[in-house]
C-alpha cells in the first residue's frame, strides 16, 4: 500500500483547501489596500511588506514549534489566520486611518500563519515518512499548494465580480477554518519533540543526526535561493516580455494557464524520480529547462515562440516541485529540526523577495532583455553548482543524493 495515501486527509486535502483561499487573496492584496484608502505607492509597499513578513517570521515560527507539536502549531496558525482575516474584513468594511493600521496588522497575521503552515507540514512529513518516499511526499505537498494557487485566483475573480473584494477574504476565512477542522480531526497527535526525533529515527531505521552540517547546508541553500529567484522572475518577466512583444493580455494569460498546467502535471513524476535516482534528476532539469525557456524567449520572436518557450519554463518548474522543501529536510538534523527549517525557509525564500527587485534594477539599468539574460545566467550557474557540489554535500551527511544512508562500501 502506498504510504502517501494516509496523508490525503490530514495533510494534502487541507493544503489544497487552505491554498485556494490564500491563492484567491494574494492577487487582491493591493486592490484591497486601494479600496481601504492607501495610495498606489503605499499599496505596493504593503504588498512588499506582506512578502517580507513571511521571510522574517520563519525563524521565529521554527523556534516556537520546537516547544509544541506540528498539530498544535497548525491549529494555532488556523486561529491566527481566522482572526487576521476578520481584522482585514473589518478594515474593508470601515475604510479610514484605523482601517489602514488594522489591514497591515491583519496581513501580518496572515503571513505568520502561512509560515507556520509551511514549516509544520514540512516537519511532520520529515518525521513520519520513510526516506524512500520523502521527495514524493514533499513534491505532492508542493503540488497540492500549486493546485490551490491555480484554482484560488479563478474562484476569487468570479467572487469579486459577484460580490466585491471583501468576498474573497470571506472565502479565505472559510477555507482556513475547514482546513483547520480537517487537521483537528485527522492529524494523529504526536509525542514531545525529543521523543519524536528518537521515535522517528528508530521507525525509519536510521541514526539520529543531532547537528546540521554548515558546508552541506550552504551548498543546498544556494541552490534553493537560485530556484526561488528563477521562479519569482518567471512571474514578473514573462508577462513583461509578452507586453514588450505587443501580445494581448488574453494571450499572455492563456500562456500562463498552459504553463501552470504543465507545472502541476509534473509534481508526482518529479518526486518519484528524486526518490529513485536522487535530487539531481529534478534539480538539473529544472534549472536547464527553465533557463532554456528564458533563452528561447529572448532569441526567438513570434506568438507561437512565446507560447512554446513560456510553457517550457513552467514545465521545467514542475521538475522542481517540492525540491526546496526536500533539500531542507535532507539537510536538517533530527534534533531541533523545526528551528533549522525556520531558518532554511527564511534564507531560501529570500530569493523570492530578491527576484522582483533583481528584475527591477536590471530593467532600469540594462533593459528587459538584460534581465532575461541575467535569469538565464542564474539558472546556468545554479545547474553547474548543483551538478558539481551536490554529491559532496550529501556525502558529508553520509547520504546519497536520494537522501538515504550510504553503505560502508559506498563510502570507501
Amino acid at each position: 500500500m502506498n504510504p502517501l495515501r494516509k496523508l490525503i486527509r490530514p495533510i494534502y486535502a487541507p493544503t489544497v483547501i487552505f491554498a485556494i483561499g490564500s491563492g484567491a487573496v494574494a492577487p487582491l492584496i493591493v486592490l484591497a489596500a486601494l479600496q481601504i484608502g492607501f495610495t498606489s505607492s503605499h499599496a505596493s509597499t504593503v504588498m512588499a511588506y506582506y512578502g517580507v513578513v513571511g521571510v522574517i517570521a520563519a525563524p521565529l515560527v521554527g523556534h516556537v514549534l520546537l516547544h509544541s507539536t506540528d498539530k498544535r502549531g497548525l491549529m494555532g496558525a488556523t486561529a491566527i489566520a481566522a482572526i487576521s482575516l476578520a481584522i482585514c474584513l473589518f478594515s474593508l468594511y470601515s475604510p479610514g486611518t484605523v482601517a489602514k493600521v488594522g489591514y497591515v496588522i491583519g496581513l501580518t497575521g496572515i503571513a505568520v500563519a502561512a509560515s507556520v503552515w509551511a514549516i509544520a507540514r514540512q516537519s511532520y512529513l520529515a518525521d513520519n515518512i520513510d526516506s524512500r518516499y520523502r521527495a514524493t511526499a514533499l513534491s505532492m505537498l508542493g503540488g497540492m499548494m500549486r493546485l490551490g494557487v491555480m484554482a484560488g485566483p479563478a474562484l476569487g475573480a468570479a467572487m469579486v465580480a459577484w460580490a466585491g473584494i471583501p468576498s474573497v477574504f470571506w472565502l479565505h476565512l472559510i477555507t482556513a477554518l475547514i482546513a483547520g477542522d480537517m487537521i483537528a480531526i485527522f492529524l494523529v497527535p504526536e509525542p514531545g519533540r525529543a521523543k519524536t526525533a528518537q521515535t522517528a529515527a528508530k521507525k525509519l531505521n536510521r541514526k539520529i543526526r543531532r547537528k546540521a552540517d554548515s558546508v552541506s547546508t550552504a551548498i543546498a541553500a544556494f541552490a534553493g535561493m537560485s530556484m526561488h529567484i528563477v521562479r519569482a522572475n518567471r512571474n514578473v518577466l514573462i508577462p513583461l516580455w509578452g507586453a514588450h512583444m505587443g501580445l494581448s493580455p488574453t494571450l499572455i494569460s492563456a500562456t500562463f494557464a498552459i504553463s501552470a498546467a504543465l507545472d502541476v502535471a509534473m509534481f508526482y513524476p518529479a518526486g518519484r524520480l528524486q526518490d529513485r535516482y536522487g535530487r539531481l534528476v529534478a534539480l538539473l532539469p529544472a534549472y536547464l529547462i527553465m533557463g532554456s525557456g528564458f533563452l528561447g524567449l529572448v532569441l526567438v520572436d513570434g506568438k507561437m515562440a512565446f507560447l512554446i518557450f513560456a510553457s517550457l519554463v513552467g514545465f521545467g518548474n514542475g521538475f522542481g516541485s517540492g525540491i526546496v522543501m526536500t533539500m531542507g529536510v535532507d539537510m536538517s538534523p533530527d534534533v531541533y529540526r523545526e528551528r533549522f527549517l525556520g531558518w532554511w525557509t527564511a534564507i531560501t525564500q529570500a530569493g523570492s523577495a530578491a527576484g522582483p527587485l533583481f528584475v527591477a534594477v536590471l530593467t532600469d539599468t540594462v533593459g528587459l532583455a538584460g534581465a532575461m539574460w541575467a535569469t538565464v545566467a542564474v539558472a546556468a550557474v545554479a545547474a553547474l553548482w548543483v551538478g558539481s557540489l551536490f554529491p559532496l554535500a550529501y556525502r558529508r551527511l553520509g547520504l546519497n543524493t536520494a537522501g538515504r544512508e550510504l553503505t560502508s562500501s559506498s563510502l570507501e
